[in-house]
């Protein structure tokens, strides 16, 4: 019995610990259902929250007005963007998961945070291009001055208009459609007017201005994508991270980039050589804004892309730049391109607007052709040691210049060589190389050019003294009648008046006044009517040259008619006297003037 007893308390202690093993891993499971349970809630929250921030952002892509706010707080108050989309709140409760999901070495949500913010930088990045598209608006976008650069939306007409202008009035298009066009190109420059054919604007200034907004945007964004994934990434996942989210919105700022280069390079192939003025405003921005991508892409493959854009732009403008010296050189000389009044030729000009447009990017333009110069390592454009950057950029478009000039000179005076009339031919060149040094004048080109040829002024002035020399020779069909030459007129003592004494003239000395007369008259009107046709579309040349005539003649014809006007060499002194002074000095004043 004593046995029995003893076995059922042994099995007795054994239920009981059972029971109470039970006991706990009921207990155990109901502890381990509510983590679960919690766990799940956390979750659901974490996901929750993240289509929150997606959803932030829809809305700004689906109404105009919000997407409008998004872009000028972006580009006008970058100091009140928020830097995350949540409360403060959110973010701790996502560092707390985070943590967690690290603890039990879960990286996954990582790649689906950066996968959700890559797709947001996107959105945003292509509803400014919509915004971009729909309005038209002329934009630049560039760094402000000194340490940490400012986005600055600048909407800048004037120089909008200009370069457009400069674009529009060298574009091969632009010259067909004023050719065809009622009031030609000539008439324009003859009535001094600045007439230009206006075109629709090119596509590509469009592509340009958005290029360079979205570079700037994306540049924001990423310092508050970086900002706000501090709260939420660990920080030895940062770099691959970020690389992540930012990698596809960089691809396509640098497709679009090369989108530009890839256009300008086609146009460049067909000789429109304005389409490398699309590069410079891209370029420059680049290099401004360079050193804030680097510090922003920092730990990231994607800091090598803007330097490389970089390169492609520059070897891609240089080519550009020395095609279009060649193209200047091998312009034809053909008659049938000539006009027929002398006026500044349409390569000048051209060529005059293309370097004004080359100014306003002067280091950018400068800067392309000095890499060009280091990648070929030439020792002739070594500098001194010390010399910096802006100095070396502006005196390598200063011998770029020079060079465009030279070869725009020589191909004039190849050009005049198809006149037959050399005063014609003078007139030409006058208007020519007049409009040059008034651009460089007036432009700050001069400012530039100096710096490597000193004496260019002086250079145009001797040739515009030359050409209004070789002009004045047209004169003198009409001078070798009113100048006396010794033994062939009239006596200068026979002549002379004589206190009540009138001498009888000869009948022979009588046809001599007459024919010389007859001569004059015969000499000014044959050079009115072929110089009023002359243009010279600059005002104050146009009137410089009418006075030089003027003083040219007027005193000697004056000396000639008060000298033998006395004289009775004719019963008709009307029909030889044909002209007065006064009318002599008027007829002058409308030279040059088709009109008159």
């Amino acid at each position: 019995m004593e046995d029995l007893s003893a076995k059922k308390r042994e099995i007795d202690e054994k239920l009981q610990m059972e029971t109470q093993k039970l006991a706990f891993l009921k207990d155990s499971l109901n502890k381990s259902n509510q983590l679960t349970e919690n766990m799940v809630s956390i979750l659901e929250s974490f996901s929750s929250r993240l289509h929150k921030l997606e959803d932030t952002i829809v809305p700004v892509h689906r109404d105009t007005k919000n997407l409008q706010k998004l872009q000028d707080s972006i580009l006008f108050n970058p100091e009140d963007i928020p830097l995350e989309h949540l409360p403060e709140r959110t973010v701790a409760e996502l560092t707390e998961i985070s943590r967690w999901l690290i603890t039990q070495n879960s990286t996954d949500f990582m790649n689906v945070y950066a996968q959700i913010r890559s797709n947001t930088l996107l959105r945003s990045l292509d509803g400014l291009k919509e915004h971009q598209a729909k309005t038209g608006t002329a934009t630049g976008v560039s760094p402000a001055s000194g340490g940490s650069r400012k986005l600055a939306l600048k909407d800048t007409p004037t120089k909008k208009t200009a370069y457009l202008k400069g674009r529009t009035i060298i574009r091969k298009a632009g010259s067909s459609i004023m050719k065809h066009s009622s009031l030609t190109l000539d008439t324009a420059r003859r009535q001094g007017s600045n007439v230009v054919a206006e075109l629709k604007d090119d596509v590509s200034d469009t592509e340009t201005d958005t290029c360079i907004l979205c570079i700037s945007a994306l540049l924001k964004l990423m310092q508050s994508e970086s900002k706000l994934m501090e709260g939420v990434i660990p920080e030895r996942y940062h770099n691959s991270i970020f690389e992540q989210l930012v990698q596809q919105s960089m691809d396509g700022v640098v497709a679009d980039v090369e989108n530009i280069a890839t256009s300008a390079k086609r146009c460049i192939g067909k000789h429109d050589y304005s389409a490398v003025l699309s590069i410079f405003p891209v370029l420059k921005h680049l290099r401004a804004i360079n050193p804030d991508y680097e510090e922003a892409l920092k730990g990231t493959k994607q800091g090598q892309k803007l330097p490389s854009l970089m390169s492609t732009l520059d070897t891609t403008g240089a080519k550009a730049l020395e095609e279009f010296i060649d193209s200047i050189k091998n312009d034809p000389d053909k008659q049938s391109n000539m006009s027929k009044d002398g006026t500044v030729h349409e390569l000048t000009s051209n060529a005059m607007i293309f370097l004004q447009n080359l100014l306003e990017y002067l280091h950018t333009a400068g800067g392309m052709l000095a890499a060009q110069v280091a990648a070929s390592w030439c020792p002739v454009d070594i500098y001194p040691a010390g010399m910096k950057a802006a100095e070396i950029n502006e005196r390598k478009l200063s011998i770029y210049i020079g060079k465009v000039l030279g070869a725009l000179q020589l191909n004039l005076e190849n050009k005049a060589k198809g006149y037959d009339d050399p005063a014609l031919t003078a007139i030409f060149l006058l208007n020519n190389y007049h409009y040059i040094l008034k651009t460089l004048k007036s432009s700050g080109l001069m400012r530039v050019v100096v710096l490597q040829t000193s004496d260019i002024e002086e250079h145009y002035e001797d040739i515009i003294r030359e050409q209004k020399r070789l002009y004045s020779k047209s004169w003198s069909g009409v001078l070798r009648h009113i100048l006396e030459i010794s033994g062939k007129t009239v006596s200068q003592q026979r002549a002379a008046p004589q206190m009540g004494k009138k001498f009888k003239l000869k009948d022979k000395e009588r046809q001599t006044i007459k024919d010389r007369f007859k001569g004059f008259n015969q000499e000014f009107d044959d050079i009115y009517r072929t110089q009023k046709g002359y243009a010279i579309p600059d005002q104050e040349l146009r009137q410089t040259l009418r006075n030089d005539n003027r003083d040219f003649i007027l005193p000697a014809y004056t000396a000639f008619r008060e000298k033998y006007e006395p004289m009775q060499f004719t019963k008709n002194p009307e029909k030889y006297i044909k002209y007065s002074p006064e009318e002599v000095s008027a007829t002058i004043d409308r030279f040059f003037d088709l009109s008159a």
